[in-house]
C-alpha cells in the first residue's frame, strides 16, 4: 500500500483517500489469488477484522477497499461508540444487513465495551460485521477480544475471519502487505484459527494452504460446497486481472464493475 496520508513533506490529519482491491494488488500488498479469496467471503457477508500493529498501516484502507465488492443490496450500518447508534429499522433484514466499525478498541470514540457486547451478539442472529484493530497477529487479535474486551469465545467465533497486515520500511517510505488471514473456526470448547494465506518472511511471497484444506475451511465458512470454491476464486481471480488489462482499477470503477458481475450472474 502507499502512504496516502503523507501529502507534502508532513503529515495529514486528513482521512487516507480510498484505494480499490486492485490498486492494493498492484501495490504488491496482496495478489489477485487473495483478492479473489477476500472477495468470494466479502460476496457471502463474511465478519471480518483487519488488524495490525501500529497507526497508519492501511487498516481502513483494505477495509474500504473489501467493502466495496459488498453484492448491492447490502444494508451498511456504521457504528460508533454508543449503543444508540445500532439502530434498525422496521425493514432491516438481518441476513441482509452488513455492521461496520471504524475501530474496535477503548481509545477514543471508537467500538467498546457494551457497545461491542451488543454489536457481537448481533452476529448470532445474522448480522454481518467489519472493523479494524490494534493487533499484530490473528491470535493476538483473538485475545484483545476474549481478554481485553471479555467477550466469551462463543461470541468471538461467529467471527468468519482476520486479515493482519505488516508494515515496514520508514514513515516516510512504508510498506504495508498483507501478513495473514487466518479464518475462526467454532469448536466444542471455544474456537480455532486456521491460517489459510501467510506471507513468507524469507521472500516476501504469499503461500496458501493446501487446496483441499483451503477449499474445505471456506466452505465451512461462507456456505458454498468445497468443489465450488475453487472453480469460484479462480473467476473472480481472473475478472479482477482482466480489470487490470483493461486499466479500470480505481475505487469507483471497480465497485461499478462488482456490481456489473453480480448482475450478470444474477440477472
Amino acid at each position: 500500500m502507499t502512504n496516502p496520508w503523507w501529502r507534502g513533506g508532513g503529515w495529514s490529519f486528513e482521512p487516507p483517500e480510498p484505494l480499490s482491491i486492485l490498486e492494493l494488488v498492484n501495490f504488491g500488498s496482496m495478489d489477485l489469488r487473495l483478492a479473489g479469496i477476500l472477495w468470494l467471503m466479502m460476496e457471502r457477508r463474511a465478519s471480518v477484522v483487519v488488524a495490525a500493529g501500529p497507526s497508519n498501516a492501511g487498516k481502513s484502507t483494505l477495509l474500504g477497499a473489501l467493502m466495496d465488492l459488498l453484492p448491492p443490496g447490502v444494508e451498511q450500518i456504521h457504528l460508533m461508540n454508543t449503543v444508540e447508534d445500532i439502530i434498525f429499522s422496521e425493514d432491516t433484514v438481518p441476513a441482509n444487513t452488513y455492521l461496520v466499525a471504524s475501530e474496535i478498541s477503548n481509545h477514543g470514540f471508537y467500538l467498546w465495551g457494551h457497545e461491542a457486547w451488543r454489536a457481537f451478539e448481533l452476529l448470532s442472529g445474522g448480522c454481518g460485521l467489519s472493523g479494524t484493530m490494534h493487533a499484530r497477529t490473528v491470535r493476538e487479535t483473538i485475545d484483545i477480544l476474549h481478554i481485553a474486551l471479555g467477550l466469551p469465545l462463543s461470541q468471538i467465533a461467529n467471527l468468519d475471519a482476520v486479515v493482519t497486515i505488516r508494515m515496514t520500511g520508514s514513515w516516510e517510505a512504508p510498506v504495508r502487505r498483507v501478513e495473514a488471514v487466518g479464518l475462526i473456526t467454532p469448536e466444542k470448547d471455544g474456537l480455532s484459527i486456521r491460517i489459510i494465506s501467510s506471507r513468507s518472511l524469507d521472500n516476501e511471497e504469499l503461500n496458501f494452504a493446501d487446496d483441499g484444506e483451503l477449499y474445505a475451511a471456506l466452505s465451512g465458512k461462507i456456505g458454498i460446497s468445497a468443489n465450488l470454491i475453487g472453480p469460484e476464486i479462480q473467476l473472480r481471480e481472473q475478472f479482477l486481472g482482466n480489470l487490470i488489462k483493461q486499466d479500470r482499477i480505481s475505487p469507483e470503477e471497480v465497485k461499478k464493475a462488482a456490481i456489473e458481475f453480480y448482475r450478470s450472474r444474477h440477472p
